[in-house]
């Protein structure tokens, strides 16, 4: 059985900035595919306290914690690197809400203008 990976998708669309939107959208895609969406649509699980030894609390976290790391991981991966270096100390949840802070109303104010150009052209 082949595994098809979409990775490739954000590796030819790194985030620089004007295609937010587009980055966000096949982030989004790719971590639905790999079944990582929940770490960024998801509150973040808490670590067990020290000396709690409740195994099933420990297994959940370990899981939560390998899966936001490979999630962290493919977010940095799919930026520029000066992107990359902003955001490397944060954590998957951090990255998109800084990311989309910067750019997404920048990218919705361009769309705004291209739109109002063309309609002037059309009159």
């Amino acid at each position: 059985m082949s595994i098809i990976s979409l990775r490739s998708i954000l590796d030819a669309n790194k985030l620089s900035g004007n295609n937010f939107n587009d980055w966000y959208q096949n982030l989004r895609s790719v971590l639905m595919h790999e079944k990582l969406i929940d770490v960024i649509d998801k509150p973040a699980n808490v670590a067990p306290q020290k000396g709690e030894s409740n195994a099933s609390a420990l297994d959940a976290y370990a899981k939560y914690f390998e899966q936001s790391t490979t999630t962290k991981c493919i977010i940095l991966a799919s930026m520029s690197p000066e992107l990359h270096r902003q955001n490397e100390s944060m954590t998957p949840a951090h990255i998109i809400a800084h990311v989309k802070k910067m750019y997404e109303s920048e990218s919705r104010t361009s769309i705004h203008r291209i739109s109002k150009s063309s309609f002037k052209i059309r009159i």
